[in-house]
């Protein structure tokens, strides 16, 4: 979850645009996907919770369904077709217009998958605003020339029409921090560069957020160089190992035969599933004697995630596989809100190790060999000239 928040000093409470998903992962839960459709896809939107006591706690903003701020229009089903994803998501941090207007702003990815447009739907990140933050259907998006549209639509309480609520992305810049940047009198817009997780991070500047839904406000994005301080790509490294291969792959010879391969310990305690024929160097899963086994020499086995070269110490790992999901943060920013960044800034990361490996060529995983994403925060101070 990701979000953005407003501190209000005098009640002590915060309001906060979040990044809420729910993952489908197989047919069953998406039944319109259908079973050939393997890769996991999410369904996000963004509600509005809030905290009455400082942050100690949080609620909605207003009870459910009311307390969505952008959600997709449509009711799923299946002419929706297939994508990896589809809503919207990553809102940024909410900042409040320095000319005394009144709005706050902030910015929601249309996350709506391939092809590019879908359902009429461009991918990309849009501007938002609302002069009332404690009300989640206060909030409109850019619609091409001007805050006009409402992302909020409900599909499953309302009459809708879907084209009503499509909002003009500006950039392809995703996990956007916007922010007021006192070194150079303009609003800043930092995130990951070409709509990329691991293509580099760049910020661009624009003097008035009222017009700063269409790209023109914006002046080009900077890249920011970081000297070889880190990689966007990550510095991981996989070393094969002399180690000798150990346990055996096997197929379950239920009823029916299964197709699914399994790898079994040496010590006939554990089963993980295996996805690849040459899931380690020199391993040819699929190529070895296919060996069914009965239920009952399988059926007692605990099963673990995913098979790993590593599991068994054929590999071994070291370094970060990518730094992800930038946050731009100015430590001595005034006030409680963090919306400010000075000619200093620290910019914080995501940086998923590389915990595992499997396959050839080896590749690297943020998830360990039970199933486990390992991840650690980096912090990188920035300077602006």
């Amino acid at each position: 979850m990701r979000s953005g928040r407003r501190y209000f000093k005098e009640n002590n409470t915060v309001y906060a645009l979040t990044h809420m998903e729910w993952d489908c992962k197989n047919a069953a839960e998406c039944p319109f996907y259908g079973a050939a459709t393997p890769a996991l896809t999410f369904f996000s939107v963004v509600p509005l919770m809030m905290s009455p006591n400082g942050r100690d706690s949080w609620t909605h903003a207003r009870p459910p369904p009311n307390h969505l701020v952008a959600a997709q229009p449509y009711r799923w089903n299946e002419s929706l077709g297939r994508g990896p994803n589809f809503g919207f998501r990553s809102p940024s941090g909410v900042v409040e217009a320095r000319d005394g207007s009144g709005w706050f702003y902030a910015t929601v990815t249309a996350g709506w998958g391939v092809p590019n447009p879908r359902l009429g739907q461009l991918g990309g990140t849009c501007m938002m605003r609302t002069r009332d933050l404690t009300d989640p259907q206060g909030w409109r998006a850019w619609g091409g020339a001007g805050y006009t549209v409402e992302l909020g639509a409900n599909p499953y309480t309302d009459p809708v029409v879907p084209a009503d609520h499509v909002c003009v992305p500006f950039t392809d810049v995703t996990y956007p921090s916007l922010l007021w940047s006192s070194h150079y009198r303009k609003y800043m817009l930092f995130g990951t560069s070409h709509g990329g997780d691991n293509a580099g991070w760049a910020f661009a500047l624009a003097p008035d957020l009222a017009v700063a839904g269409s790209a023109a406000a914006w002046s080009p994005p900077v890249v920011l160089d970081l000297a070889g301080h880190l990689s966007p790509t990550g510095n991981a490294t996989i070393n094969a190992t002399a180690a000798k291969f150990s346990g055996r792959f096997f197929l379950e010879n239920g009823d029916p035969p299964s197709p699914q391969m399994w790898w079994e310990d040496e010590g006939r305690t554990v089963r993980r599933p295996v996805g690849q024929c040459t899931p380690c160097p020199g391993v040819e899963a699929c190529a070895q004697p296919t060996l069914r086994l009965p239920p009952a020499e399988y059926a007692n086995l605990t099963v673990k995630p995913m098979f790993s070269c590593a599991a068994i110490g054929m590999v071994t790992t070291s370094g970060y596989a990518a730094f992800i999901y930038p946050t731009l943060v100015d430590p001595a920013s005034p006030g409680d809100n963090f919306d400010e960044v000075g000619a200093t800034a620290e910019l914080f990361l995501v940086a998923s190790k590389c915990a595992s490996a499997t396959g050839s060529p080896l590749a690297c995983s943020p998830f360990d060999y039970d199933g486990l994403v390992v991840r650690d925060i980096v912090r990188v101070p920035l300077a602006f000239s």
